[in-house]
């Protein structure tokens, strides 16, 4: 049977102010992957575990310790025990899970502000977050042995067999068309956000079904003046970086909505802890975080804390003065499917957790998918809006 290649075409409306061609050297960012770098070339940053890099036209794998600027030709592995996050030029990112490889095939800036990003998936898992491209000319684009995959929207996953090379891509925030070319015929199935597909080489996408809800998930709601910034005990992150009051998403999965005065965090498969930072916006004041565990979707416990909560420790919190950071710890027993929350305290260093953020995207100005925000919870600058594609 002919040969058949997955891509996936990511067509996400978001104006993004690009910044001129690459300009760090190499040295400028050697520096140990602690924090978040402000970079303007898209930028390998390791989060944890063993990470390689192989440079275009080399045949040898080295070991990446500092954040390392990556350049079409590239491929990225992560160990069994490695995670890693690349952060591209426009502020879009692509986490790796353990196991995983890419190849960066391009990363091209186009006239009138379009880009062009594309990199093949060998094996593993991707969660990739785009931002919205500037014109119909514009691509992201993730390329396997399997199909093609058009995506009206800023979140999905993608994993890969890597013996099979069996594909699976699940849409996250916004409709995904995957294409396969099978026997010289385009197949493609639309992929509406909660769906996914598989495709198997040589055969078509199979037809979209709903992605099975995590085993055990948690949701963390937060009511009040205060922008949430999650790190795994893994060290990946989601929410509104303190430092750059600027929104990333490196877990998988991981969901961010906003409403009627309340922002929800969704976390599938949670790991056995996280750091949790609340900064204030505008005065601060008062707020409720609360932490509900889903087994299979549904609703099992919730455990709140705030102002109403009784002290379950002395330096237990529920308001946030203007311009502070307070930070609480959340331990998670899979096993039981329960929560402890604790906190919280002021935080005066650096919020926890690594990466980088595009020069173009820092302020307020990558905003959360499908989320519509107000200014009690969303960071001061951010203008309200709808983000849709």
């Amino acid at each position: 049977m002919g040969a058949m290649r997955i891509r996936i075409l990511l067509v996400v409306a978001l104006v993004v102010a690009l910044a001129g061609g690459g300009v760090f050297a190499f040295s400028q960012l050697a520096h140990p992957t602690t924090g978040f770098a402000l970079v303007d070339e898209s930028t390998l940053v390791v989060l944890r575990g063993r990470v390689e890099l192989q440079t275009a036209g080399r045949s040898d794998f080295a070991q990446v310790t500092n954040d390392t600027p990556l350049h079409v030709g590239d491929r990225v592995r992560t160990g069994p025990d490695g995670l890693a996050v690349i952060t591209y030029f426009d502020g879009s990112t692509t986490e790796l899970e353990p196991d995983s490889a890419i190849q960066l095939n391009r990363l091209d800036r186009l006239l009138g502000g379009g880009k062009t990003i594309s990199f093949s998936q060998e094996a593993g898992q991707s969660w990739n977050r785009v931002e919205r491209l500037a014109d119909a000319q514009s691509r992201f684009e993730t390329t396997t042995q399997a199909a093609t995959a058009f995506v009206q929207g800023t979140e999905f996953q993608v994993k890969v067999d890597p013996i099979t090379k069996k594909m699976t891509v699940d849409a996250v925030t916004d409709s995904v068309i995957v294409q396969a070319l099978v026997n010289g015929q385009i197949v493609q199935v639309q992929l509406d956000p909660g769906f996914e597909t598989t495709v198997t080489p040589d055969q078509p996408p199979t037809q979209p079904v709903p992605s099975p809800p995590a085993a055990f998930a948690l949701r963390i709601d937060v009511v009040g003046p205060v922008a949430p910034w999650m790190t795994d005990s893994r060290n990946r992150s989601v929410g509104f970086q303190p430092d750059m009051d600027t929104y990333a998403s490196q877990i998988p999965g991981a969901h961010y909505t906003a409403g009627g005065g309340r922002q929800s965090l969704s976390l599938p498969d949670p790991a056995d802890s996280y750091t949790l930072v609340l900064k204030a916006q505008g005065d601060g004041g008062p707020y409720t975080v609360t932490v509900t565990s889903l087994v299979s979707g549904q609703e099992v416990a919730a455990r709140t804390f705030g102002l109403a909560a009784p002290l379950a420790a002395t330096s237990l919190g529920g308001a946030a003065q203007r311009g502070q950071r307070q930070q609480g710890s959340l331990k998670v027993n899979a096993a039981n499917r329960t929560t402890t929350l604790v906190g919280f305290t002021p935080l005066n260093g650096s919020a926890p957790g690594n990466g980088a953020f595009a020069t173009s995207a820092t302020g307020g100005g990558a905003v959360p998918p499908t989320t519509t925000s107000t200014a009690t919870v969303r960071p001061s600058d951010t203008p309200t809006a709808a983000a849709t594609a």
